[in-house]
């Protein structure tokens, strides 16, 4: 009777150490918002769900990257419309000395304001980002204004001017074009990192109201437990007593 006694005694107590690892796995979901907090919680759902997270990783470095991508683009876009401005002004002294009322002397002034302009170009076309260049297609050579004279030419003048302003907004042109590609990127990385963080949510973390309706019912019997052990502890003491 007594071996007996001991063996549901064990069964209790094995019970009991059960149903406790399971309160502490609930409040373990309850704390960190996780159902899955380690391998043995769930080893399938922990490897499909660090898998994800190393994709959101890749996603959101991806993304800032590319946000990098499009500073650098709207600092190259900045200079251009700058350069633009200066040629506009390149483009209205060029028409300003066509007039024929102006004598040498006015040409040769206006040719100073261009020659300034044009340094002001050089200047900009040395711009840099994170210490790389990035406007060296604006440079003077490149864009068609360093060889504009007004003295020597003010009808071959006008036509450079335009040519390089032609040429400077197809530059601005094809740098817009880039960051609305690089936006739709980033639209498209943010739209798979959500997707991936709710289907990893789904998988990892912690339902609250099952949480807690799981540790009222374990805890209830956790308490049944410890009644049942401590019935069981009495009933042995009498026993033994009965015994002596």
């Amino acid at each position: 009777m007594v071996g007996i006694n001991k063996s549901s005694g064990m069964g209790i107590t094995n019970q009991l150490n059960n149903t406790h690892k399971q309160v502490k796995k609930f409040l373990e979901e309850l704390t960190t918002g996780q159902k899955v907090n380690d391998a043995s919680d769930d080893p399938a759902a922990l490897v499909v769900s660090e898998k994800m997270r190393a994709q959101i990783s890749g996603y959101l470095k991806d993304l800032a990257n590319i946000q990098d991508e499009i500073s650098l683009a709207q600092t190259a876009e900045g200079t251009a419309a700058s350069v633009q401005d200066a040629v506009g002004r390149i483009d209205e002294l060029a028409v300003q000395s066509a007039n024929a009322t102006l004598t040498s002397e006015d040409r040769m002034a206006i040719q100073q304001e261009i020659d300034s302009l044009n340094e002001f170009i050089a200047d900009a076309s040395k711009t840099t980002f994170n210490e790389q260049p990035i406007a060296t297609n604006l440079a003077p050579d490149a864009i068609g204004t360093a060889g504009i004279d007004v003295v020597a030419d003010p009808a071959g003048a006008i036509t450079s001017a335009r040519e390089a302003g032609s040429n400077v907004a197809s530059i601005r042109s094809g740098i817009g074009a880039q960051i609305n590609s690089m936006e739709g990127r980033i639209n498209n990385l943010a739209v798979a990192a959500e997707n991936t963080m709710a289907a990893e949510s789904r998988i990892r973390d912690a339902d609250f109201a099952e949480s807690m309706m799981n540790l009222v019912q374990t805890q209830i019997k956790e308490r049944s437990g410890v009644a049942m052990l401590a019935q069981f502890n009495m009933q042995q003491s009498t026993i033994l007593k009965l015994l002596e």
